[in-house]
């Protein structure tokens, strides 16, 4: 059949909810929230262990050019999380350093402590640099950014089809929880964690490729391996 559109998940979901009348206006948000939301996960837990979920088709960059004398840059407006923040202009990678460690530093508003940035901090909708730029500097920033809510009826996830299930399960979990059926709720939201731990199985397949030495596969660890 192909990836899903909107059309084929407010059937699905309108079918799992037994044909209810008047819920229509709902499907939308419950189809919305499970598709941001799922996206927005980071990780998973898989034979007790911490696993990455990635999402390639959301990774991207920005450029945003610093001022002389500015603190900060931008921070695109559809983040969901920095990755990494790189200096063009230097040709370098900066470390990321907390909000409380910059607000620690002495001399940040002095033109005598400018230079070229070494350290970025993330902290609300900007990105601030330390030192303080003292110069036109490019830097890239890469990030996980925020899909599009599906709108119309052609409209399909940005994230491939392999994820229609678990968005569709996690719908169904948020809707039922809104209708108060908390059973139904919990039994649906146990089918999209298991459909997303399958998923994550499938990445560290990719991965196991880019690993720098031969290692026993982390699912035999509890087996004394």
């Amino acid at each position: 059949m192909g990836a899903f559109t909107l059309a084929n998940f407010k059937t699905y979901l309108t079918l799992a909810l037994g044909n209810r009348e008047g819920l229509t206006p709902y499907l939308l948000t419950w189809i919305n929230a499970a598709y941001i939301g799922l996206c927005s996960i980071n990780k998973v837990v898989s034979f007790q262990k911490v696993k990455n979920l990635n999402f390639p088709e959301l990774d991207t960059s920005k450029n945003e050019s610093t001022i002389d004398g500015q603190a900060y840059i931008s921070r695109p407006s559809n983040t969901l999380a920095i990755h990494t923040v790189w200096d063009t202009t230097n040709d370098r990678k900066l470390d990321s350093k907390s909000s409380k460690w910059y607000f620690e530093q002495t001399g940040r508003a002095d033109t005598a402590s400018e230079g070229d940035p070494l350290y970025w901090i993330p902290y609300g909708n900007l990105v601030y640099l330390y030192p303080t730029p003292d110069n036109a500097y490019n830097m890239n920033i890469y990030y996980r950014k925020r899909p599009d809510r599906l709108v119309n009826d052609g409209d399909v996830t940005a994230i491939g089809e392999e994820w229609d299930e678990a968005i569709l399960q996690f719908a169904k979990s948020k809707a039922m929880a809104d209708l108060r059926d908390f059973t139904a709720s919990a039994f649906w939201k146990k089918e999209f964690m298991e459909t997303i731990v399958g998923q994550v199985g499938m990445q560290e397949k990719e991965a196991i490729d880019l690993k720098e030495f031969f290692r026993i596969d982390s699912a035999y660890d509890d087996f004394g391996y």
